[in-house]
């Protein structure tokens, strides 16, 4: 669906297919980072693993 809007996007005439697609790239820059900045660290997931002695206990 996005490579069709982005083709949709490209046909406009001149200066407004740049501009459209300029805003549109931006755009999904914006979301990629925002789902980056709430990404899991590996200290957050090391968290949740459990230790040696609780694997142990429940096999």
């Amino acid at each position: 669906m996005i490579g069709f809007v982005v083709f949709k996007l490209t046909v406009l005439s001149g200066v407004l297919a740049y501009i459209a697609t300029a805003v549109a790239i931006v755009a999904l820059v914006i979301y990629a980072v925002v789902l980056m900045r709430g990404a899991m660290t590996a200290q957050d997931i090391a968290e949740e693993l459990q230790s040696e002695t609780e694997l142990v206990s429940t096999a």
